[in-house]
């Protein structure tokens, strides 16, 4: 119903919301344990975002991905530019999401050619055509509904810009992301759905995350079945 099915199973992300490093390292060390090979992290200026990269990565693997999304906390360029050259310094890291203000359109582009890591910016926070034209992200966070989630993939596929589906809850939803995924070319960053929060996922047979990927249900309807006794 999507659209022609062109994957069968997709990079999944575990996700934490701000916390201290030493507890991000706990977390860490969890996704690997669970099959998760990429990690949003919140990066906040109320934590050392040096210790809590240093102590991530002591973590994880050399081919393991984070993800620092500041959310815009680093206000400007001249701020972000210092903090990034140094996180930089930690391989584990890819992406840097909304570093700063999505209206800063100079200071994104500053940034963007600065560092070695992909710019990821919401996709429902900016003009697309703006920072595509200006050369302000490498790819895309797409979240809402159906509709709204396919536009802006047939966008990225036409512009040739990889994004990742933000749909958050538990196996339900993270199997919606999966189906979108399964249909979306580039749909080629791990999915965030902030699944691994939730204490119980609320399915008969829990989602198995195997490095880093998850497999596209095939039978009928989202493909799986509602735990009554979870709930």
């Amino acid at each position: 119903l999507l659209g022609r099915q062109g994957r069968d199973r997709c990079p999944l992300s575990w996700w934490g919301i701000d916390m201290p490093p030493a507890d991000y390292a706990d977390e860490a060390r969890d996704a690997v344990a669970a099959g998760y090979t990429s990690f949003k992290q919140k990066a906040r200026p109320w934590f050392d975002v040096y210790e809590q990269a240093s102590l991530t990565a002591a973590e994880v693997g050399p081919d393991f991905k984070l993800d620092f999304d500041f959310n815009c906390h680093l206000n400007n360029a001249a701020t972000a530019l210092p903090v990034i050259e140094q996180l930089d310094r930690t391989p584990q890291i890819w992406i840097y999401e909304s570093p700063i203000p999505h209206e800063d359109v100079d200071g994104n582009r500053r940034i963007r050619a600065f560092t070695r890591c992909a710019i990821a910016m919401h996709y429902a926070e900016v003009q697309p055509e703006v920072a595509i034209r200006e050369g302000m992200a490498d790819g895309w966070v797409v979240s809402g509904g159906l509709s709204a989630c396919m536009r802006a993939a047939h966008l990225c596929e036409q512009v040739n810009m990889p994004l990742w589906f933000q749909l958050v809850g538990t196996a339900w939803t993270t199997t919606l992301a999966a189906h979108l995924g399964a249909v979306c070319s580039h749909a080629q960053w791990p999915a965030v759905t902030c699944m691994n929060m939730y204490v119980d996922q609320l399915v008969t047979n829990p989602i198995e995350v195997r490095g880093g990927l998850y497999q596209v249900p095939n039978s009928p309807g989202l493909g799986i079945e509602f735990d009554e006794n979870a709930l």
